[in-house]
């Protein structure tokens, strides 16, 4: 992989932070997803507000420009452009530009992208992205992939474990027009057939990887909603907590601002970006925002009959045991940080602002002065 030596260095995410120590860390569907002109708005409202950085689950050609994309191939970006739109007569995928899609409105070009299987990505002065390619490699270099695959592979049995790979993961599949985008380079997802399936995988893959002594190259994130089950095997650094930190944490060293001086905002609605609100830059003043519409919430609110009980088998008490309800503001907690680090803000917006969802619940909940301060 071609990279940049040092793709911080005239970045935009740089030079915003040297300006304005505040940047927003944001998941985009089902966080900012909504009408084309609400999206615009959080758009305008949060880079107006200091760097943004997006991270997404999204393949990372998703979040270009087709501008952007093409000024990156000089970087070393070699991922085919997503096709974006359906082809009436073919019913396949087809090529269209990203800005030209109203979906994608408000949600392109950001400072930076923390790609959830996509790793690093920092806008340049060009408008092209280049990749933090020592991070690329502490994921595992592009042998990730290939390698991991190859394990997949010892312990499938008659097609039960391969066969819970999601179709995105098939090599061939975008070519022939059957998904939007190439594989990712840094991400597998399986979608077991039910929760025991699940678990029984992860056993089954954890179990291999360790006896092959490499148990520490995986980890495991749970993308499951009630009812679907899902997971994704990603480097033991490819989470959305411990990239973004890294991100952060490079990008104030050139620019050389301390992290105590940073102010955070975080929205994301599920819980592989949860831990975001524990792990990410855990020395700065942070926001977090659990936006309307997450089907967590029911799990982390005291008049939810949910309320305690595991989400879609995953463990939310790490999370409540720190949560202390701040009085008189619904929906407004403080999360308790670890050690003596400054404890955060965390807002569920289906108590803060109830009725909205996702982007609008981030915009009325901006309208009150909560997300950002004047």
């Amino acid at each position: 992989m071609e990279t940049k030596i040092n793709p911080y260095k005239d970045s935009l995410l740089v030079r915003r932070l040297r300006r304005n120590p505040r940047v927003s860390v944001l998941d985009l569907d089902n966080t900012c997803t909504g009408s084309e002109t609400s999206q615009i708005q959080m758009h305008e409202v949060a880079h107006g507000n200091g760097a943004v950085v997006y991270n997404t689950a999204r393949e990372t050609g998703m979040v270009m420009s087709s501008e952007a994309l093409e000024a990156s191939r000089k970087y070393g970006y070699a991922r085919a452009a997503p096709h974006l739109e359906i082809d009436p007569e073919t019913g396949r995928f087809v090529y269209a530009k990203p800005e030209r899609v109203r979906r994608f409105a408000g949600h392109l070009d950001p400072s930076a992208i923390v790609g959830f299987g996509g790793s690093l990505l920092l806008r340049q002065p060009d408008r092209g992205y280049a990749y933090d390619g020592e991070f690329s490699e502490l994921l595992g270099g592009l042998d990730f992939r290939k390698h991991v695959r190859r394990r997949f592979e010892e312990i499938d049995f008659n097609g039960d474990l391969l066969g819970a790979l999601s179709k995105l993961e098939d090599d061939t599949a975008f070519n022939e027009g059957r998904t939007d985008v190439q594989p990712l380079d840094w991400r597998f997802q399986f979608n077991p057939e039910d929760e025991q399936h699940k678990t029984d995988l992860k056993l089954r893959i954890a179990s291999h990887f360790l006896e092959m002594g490499e148990r520490a190259l995986i980890d495991f994130r749970d993308e499951s909603k009630p009812g679907k089950p899902c997971f994704y095997v990603v480097p033991s650094l490819g989470t959305k907590e411990a990239s973004a930190d890294h991100l952060l944490r490079r990008a104030l060293a050139e620019a050389r601002v301390q992290p105590e001086d940073v102010s955070l905002t975080i929205a994301d609605d599920a819980l592989t970006g949860l831990y975001m609100l524990r792990d990410v830059l855990p020395e700065a003043s942070a926001i977090f925002v659990l936006p309307g519409g997450a089907p967590i919430a029911r799990h982390l609110m005291a008049s939810s009959s949910l309320y305690g009980t595991s989400f879609a088998g995953e463990d939310v008490s790490w999370l409540l045991e720190r949560l202390t309800p701040a009085a008189a503001t619904p929906g407004k907690y403080e999360f308790k940080m670890p050690g003596d680090q400054p404890n955060r803000t965390f807002y569920i917006a289906d108590e803060a602002v109830e009725g909205r969802e996702s982007v609008d619940s981030l915009l009325a909940l901006q309208a009150r002065g909560a997300i950002y301060s004047v």
